[in-house]
């Protein structure tokens, strides 16, 4: 009993680094809560579900292991997922204003899911980092990446999905919806432009 315990614990720091992700708004969430303004998107989870578990479970097991055996992501491999993701990202953030007037919409497919994480640099970039709160914590670099990228990741992102989803379930009430849109649509394009000024940066270092 004591063992479980300690064993417990010991995803702690695992629990952390995913909590700030979860919780944090980002391109995905930013998006997933403004679809969500409309009537009828609860339908979306089934799908949100399947790429929660394979895609996203998928990248994080692989971004932990490659991370716990010390190879890597190479930089020169980012440098193109910056100016990839900028481009999706104002896109999405052109859509996003547009929702306001009813002249667009985003549709969550599954596709788009990952189309969002696939350019979003913050993944490669933060979960290797995440991973170290696991490292060494069982002798096995598999078990260590499932504990991460299933046990720990998947409860937890999936109520951060919940949030996002109340929020702009929440906004559709609202007479403020409108606003909450052109804001999100701005935070988008702000870190849409940041992407593109942070490849420009790095392309000046290479």
């Amino acid at each position: 009993m004591h063992e479980a315990s300690d064993f417990f614990i010991s995803l702690l720091p695992a629990a952390v680094y995913w909590t700030s992700f979860a919780f944090t708004p980002g391109p995905f969430w930013l998006s997933w809560m403004n679809y969500h303004t409309q009537p009828n998107t609860a339908s979306t989870y089934k799908i949100y579900i399947v790429y929660l578990l394979t895609y996203f479970a998928g990248i994080s097991f692989l971004l932990a292991y490659i991370m716990q055996t010390a190879v890597g992501i190479k930089q020169s491999l980012l440098l193109p997922l910056y100016f990839i993701g900028s481009a999706v990202i104002v896109h999405i953030a052109i859509q996003n204003y547009r929702l306001q007037a009813k002249k667009a919409r985003i549709h969550f497919t599954y596709l788009t899911m990952v189309s969002i994480s696939l350019t979003n640099p913050k993944v490669y970039l933060s979960v290797p980092v995440g991973a170290l709160s696991v490292i060494d914590l069982t002798p096995s670099i598999i078990v260590n990446s499932v504990l991460f990228s299933y046990i720990v990741m998947v409860p937890i992102v999936f109520s951060g999905s919940l949030l996002f989803f109340c929020l702009g379930k929440l906004s559709m009430k609202s007479s403020y919806t409108e606003s909450i849109q052109k804001i999100t649509a701005l935070v988008l394009l702000g870190y849409g432009l940041f992407l593109a000024y942070e490849g420009i940066q790095l392309l000046n270092i290479a």
